[in-house]
């Protein structure tokens, strides 16, 4: 099926790429390090999730892939594959093999890829709805109001920053450190142990902090990783990028903070970090909280940062800026495809192609070009070729010289070749048993590029012919003469 194999195509060449991106990220990041802030280290991996989110990159002569000379054409989600003007036409084709699993494909390496694939996104999914349920309820059955003081608190720092948004606070035994929760009803969480433990100041450096999360939609950002984590369940190292991110979101979020506060405050807050860590047991988060500790292992990292906190330099958050455009435009485009849709005048022809026949010494045709009833759905439908039944294994030669421009499974047509013979000329070759040519490989008339099989939508072995001028399917019958067949 052609959309099934387009899908796997874009998920397969979105993780690659995607994977390429972590690496380069982190390069630029330590080479970088403290010459740009922490929120733009944060920043930086916003890149990953457009990246990764992308139904499909648009062409640019800036891409790096113009440099690692990847000429794949892009594959969009939908499954319609951009092999030129030409594929567009044939997948129009009437055949609706798009809604059938022919038994070839059943037995694909792409469909086993399929299966594979879902078997993880519904394990993943299983696994991250129970822990989120079973986060949910232990809130539910530990959670209790806080008193008023701590609201007042609360309403004070939300003033400081401007936000209007009702933000509950709940005491839970569920947490060990503060965290955010909530995607349409966001609430504080605190543990219970910290209600009289936490001072004014502690409460007021706790609140700032979670509600910088809340201004910076970081909940939605993250919902929004978990998501893209179970798609790409199979890639560790978009896993691991994600990883770095929720650990430099922490830094940033500190980083945001102390713009809150003044100067001499810089030291309690970094002493309400480690005051909170000495209870602190996991770093583990669902995807629906995020918490004020984070990881244990960063949080030196975290204390270092506070210590040393000054605002950024206007010029180096420009310069921050800089890499980013750069980056987008080399790393969230493809290779600029230079479109063949000419080629050389064939055989001293200026004119028009005549064709070879493509089954030698099988000439009979069972269903001719234009209308007909269709064997399978029994609907009428036009028929855009002509089918030439011969045994399973005849060979199929190409009718005139030309380029290949696909070569695999294209929806009712199966396992299918199409060659452009210059002058808005195209040939397909459907239901095929096996091809032996790949994409962008030039052929000669005559020359074998296939099999007569039954692939896609057939009811026996034949060869579906097709000729197409500017997209629009012709009579084959009229490229050929008597001198050819």
């Amino acid at each position: 099926m052609e959309i099934l194999k387009g899908f796997i195509d874009w998920l397969l060449k979105t993780s690659l790429n995607g994977s390429l991106l972590v690496g380069i990220i982190l390069f630029i990041k330590a080479v970088l390090d403290r010459r740009i802030g922490a929120r733009e280290h944060y920043y930086i991996w916003l890149l990953l999730i457009i990246r990764m989110i992308m139904p499909f990159s648009p062409q640019s002569i800036f891409s790096v892939y113009n440099l690692l000379e990847l000429k794949k054409d892009n594959i969009m989600i939908t499954g319609h594959t951009n092999y030129g003007q030409h594929i567009n036409g044939f997948a129009e084709e009437p055949f609706l093999g798009n809604l059938l699993f022919s038994e070839s494909f059943l037995n694909s390496t792409d469909f086993k890829i399929i299966v594979v694939w879902l078997i993880g996104v519904l394990v993943f999914s299983i696994l991250t709805i129970r822990v989120n349920l079973r986060f949910r309820q232990r809130i539910k059955v530990s959670q209790y109001n806080a008193s008023e003081d701590v609201c007042f608190i609360l309403q004070k720092c939300k003033s400081t920053m401007k936000i209007n948004k009702k933000i509950g606070i709940v005491f839970t035994e569920a947490v060990d450190a503060p965290a955010l929760t909530g995607l349409f009803k966001p609430k504080i969480l605190i543990p219970s142990y910290m209600e009289r433990k936490l001072d004014y100041e502690q409460y007021r450096h706790i609140f700032l902090h979670e509600l910088t999360h809340y201004k910076r939609k970081d909940i939605y950002i993250f919902a929004l990783i978990g998501i893209i984590q179970i798609i790409h369940w199979f890639n560790p190292v978009i896993w691991f990028g994600f990883v770095k991110m929720r650990q430099d979101c922490e830094v940033a979020c500190d980083s945001l903070t102390l713009s809150y506060l003044d100067k001499n405050e810089y030291k309690n807050y970094g002493h309400t970090i480690i005051h909170m860590l000495q209870n602190f047991k996991s770093s583990f988060q669902p995807v629906v909280a995020i918490g004020v500790l984070g990881n244990r292992r960063e949080i030196k990292r975290r204390i270092k940062m506070i210590s040393n906190y000054k605002k950024n330099p206007y010029k180096i958050s420009i310069i921050a800026l800089i890499i980013f455009i750069v980056l987008g435009f080399t790393f969230l485009t493809s290779a600029d495809k230079v479109e063949e849709n000419e080629i050389d005048a064939l055989s001293g022809q200026e004119t028009g192609i005549e064709m070879q026949w493509p089954v030698p010494d099988y000439f009979k045709i069972t269903s001719p070009y234009g209308w007909r009833v269709h064997p399978i759905i029994e609907e009428e439908r036009f028929h855009s070729g002509i089918d030439i039944p011969a045994p399973k294994g005849t060979d199929i030669i190409a009718t005139a010289e030309g380029k290949v421009i696909y070569a695999g499974w294209l929806s009712g047509y199966g396992k299918t070749v199409i060659i452009s013979h210059g002058q808005d000329v195209t040939t397909l070759y459907g239901q095929c048993s096996e091809y032996f040519v790949e994409e962008d490989e030039k052929v000669k008339a005559g020359e074998k590029i296939a099999e007569v099989g039954s692939t896609g939508m057939a009811t026996g072995p034949h060869l579906h012919f097709e000729v197409r001028e500017n997209e629009e399917p012709v009579d084959p019958i009229e490229y050929f003469n008597e001198d050819n067949n």
